[in-house]
Parts: structure tokens; sequence; C-alpha cells
């Protein structure tokens, strides 16, 4: 999540920035601090003043930009839904049909790996954010079904794939979160697959692929 102008005091008097410019950075100021804050302390413990101290803003400011914690928790999953899905989306138009789906999977897990904060609060702690977020969470969750059974319509004629419903291309999505909050909750076994290795295995054992389900996991011991 971009955070414009840093974390530093805004200049004032004939330096300082336009005013729009001023919302804009505290926008970005209050969504970062927001997912921060939630991350660490979880969505139900994190209050405004949380918020606020991280930002380096004012509540006057944050009451600028949105009407309560509710609303600035589901801008910031918004914009960063919207990012993520961009990214996935790209990728997933990247190469040919066989690469694709293997490509938008290390994209997802790297960007989990990279902003593990944001990961844990609006793939785990959005459970606590009310009803709002969690229909928010099933429009973003019907989106990448879409994707996916977009992917999965135009495969070679040749591999004979059959029709799939909507919800098997919904339940690949709600599949794919799960695995991903067991990791963020180190819910993971000892000697655990990695998680790029178990999202392939099931999204591949899930449309039928087996063979390159299996080519994902590691051999056997002993083969």
């Amino acid at each position: 999540m971009s955070d414009e102008g840093g974390l530093q005091l805004l200049p004032r008097g004939r330096s300082a920035p336009a005013p729009e410019v001023v919302a804009r950075i505290h926008r970005q100021r209050l969504l970062r601090a927001m997912g921060e804050a939630v991350a660490e302390k979880g969505y139900v413990a994190t209050s405004i003043g949380d918020i606020v101290g991280r930002a380096r803003v004012s509540r006057s400011a944050f009451y600028a930009c949105f009407a309560d914690k509710e609303a600035c928790f589901l801008a910031g999953y918004q914009q960063e839904a919207d990012r993520h899905f961009g990214m996935i989306a790209a990728t997933m138009q990247e190469g040919n049909w066989w690469d694709q789906l293997p490509k938008a999977i290390h994209a997802y897990v790297a960007e989990l790996d990279a902003q593990p904060a944001f990961a844990r609060s609006f793939l785990v702690e959005i459970l606590a954010a009310g009803r709002r977020a969690l229909e928010l969470r099933d429009t973003v969750y019907e989106r990448y079904a879409s994707l996916m059974a977009a992917w999965y319509e135009a495969a070679p004629r040749e591999l004979g794939l059959p029709r799939l419903p909507a919800e098997v291309f919904r339940g690949a999505v709600g599949a794919i979160n799960e695995l991903a909050v067991a990791r963020l909750e180190a819910r993971a076994a000892d000697g655990a697959l990695p998680l790029e290795t178990l999202v392939r295995y099931c999204l591949f054992s899930l449309f039928g692929l087996t063979e390159v389900a299996r080519e994902s996991l590691p051999p056997a011991s002993g083969d």
C-alpha cells in the first residue's frame, strides 16, 4: 500500500501541499495505519486512537476521510483487493494456458509473504469486522471465481475437460483462502509443504488435472 509523503510531518506555509494532496496523503496514511494496527491488535481491539497515532494525523483528519473505523477498514480492504486482483488478473493473461495458473498462484503467495500485516488484517481479521465486511469479501471472492472460470473455459480442447458449475470455482477460492489463513495463524504442521505447492495441488486436483497436480508435489520418499 503506497504512502505518499511517508510519515514525515507535512510542510506548512507557502510550501504546504494543496488541500487535496494533503487529504490524499492523510487517507493513505490512515489506511496503512489501520492495516498495521488491526494485524497487531485485532479488529475489535483497534481504536481510532490507535489508527491516528500510527498515521500521525489528527482525529479531525480521520473524520474528514472516514465516518468511522468500519469505513476505514472497508476502504483499506477494497483498495488492497482491487490492487491485488488487478495484479493477479494481469498475470493470468501472460504466457500459454498451462503457465497462467501457476504464475498467478506464485504471485498470490509472494504478495502474502511481502505484506504479512495486511494479509492478516484482510484475510483473518475481516471475520471480526461485521456483516458489511463479509459482504464485501463475497464480492471479491466472486471476482476471483469468475477469473478462474474464464481460465478453465479457455482450456485446450484436447484435454476434454467437463463443464463445471460455478460453485466449484467459488469453492476453489474458499480453499485457497483457508490454506492461506492456516499459514498466517501458524496452524501448519511441522514439515508441511510450502503454501504455493499446496495451492497448486488443490486447484489442479479440483479442476480434474490430476497428473499436473501430482507433478506439483515432491517425490515420495525412496523415489
